[in-house]
């Protein structure tokens, strides 16, 4: 019976030290299992802050900055940085072909492989010899003109007012106008812009119409065309075609 108590003695303490153990391993296991969940929610939280960062900035360079190729030897003024692969240039670029003896001017930039020139210009055919007035630039190979110009078929003789560029083969208009047929004798008032082929107007829709009824002061008639600053144009009437923001073409109702 002696033998029996202490053998129960000895099995009561072995279950307790087991008991224990076991109790520490589960306690360990749980911490590290809390742990690591910590770490994955850490590094989840990390990279969509890292992502949300990264989109950001692409956004803003989209915007801003233009990368193509070029080499280090040559992508290193003020506005130009080399990623290793390409040449990044800021300030709304348009990049075309050139070469580095022309493309010297304050807003050009030689990459290497191309001429990159700021503010968002039209880059058109034309020469050295005319493309040079302050908004063109001479690449090399092409005539880029600032402001978002539409490049339309004209002539120096008449491609000569304040918005009008002559890049030595096309007439560049400032302002993104809307080039349309028309004539000399009718593209002549301050919104219209005769370029000895085609008459460019600031206006976003140009439609049929006729000289008697193109002539409120959102509508601008080419001598062929009723350019409208509205954005939509439909089947209408002269009697109901008379509402704010509704201009009649002499075919067509206008709205903005």
């Amino acid at each position: 019976m002696l033998w029996g108590r202490h053998s129960t003695s000895i099995l009561d303490v072995v279950y307790g030290y087991l008991k224990e153990t076991l109790m520490k391993i589960i306690h360990a296991m749980s911490l590290s299992m809390v742990l690591v969940l910590g770490a994955i929610s850490c590094t989840a939280t990390s990279d969509n802050i890292l992502v949300e960062q990264s989109d950001d900035i692409g956004e803003a360079q989209e915007a801003l900055t233009v990368c193509v190729a070029g080499s280090l030897a040559y992508c290193n003024d003020a506005l130009e940085y080399w990623t290793g692969s390409l040449c990044c240039v800021e300030n709304q670029p348009t990049c075309a072909a050139g070469s580095y003896a022309y493309c010297n001017d304050a807003k050009e930039h030689w990459t290497g492989s191309l001429c990159c020139v700021e503010n968002q210009p039209t880059c058109a055919a034309g020469s050295y010899a005319y493309c040079n007035d302050a908004k063109e630039h001479w690449t090399g190979s092409s005539c880029c003109v600032e402001n978002q110009p539409t490049c339309a078929a004209g002539s120096y003789a008449y491609c000569n007012d304040a918005l009008e560029h002559w890049t030595g083969s096309s007439c560049c208009v400032e302002n993104q106008p809307t080039c349309v047929a028309g004539s000399y004798a009718y593209c002549n008032d301050a919104k219209e812009h005769w370029t000895g082929s085609s008459c460019c107007v600031e206006a976003s829709t140009c439609v049929a119409g006729s000289y008697a009824y193109c002539n409120d002061a959102k509508e601008h008639w080419t001598g062929s065309l009723c350019c409208v600053e509205a954005s939509t144009c439909v089947a209408g009437s002269f009697a109901s075609c008379n509402g704010a923001g509704k201009h009649w073409t002499g075919s067509l109702c206008c709205i903005e």
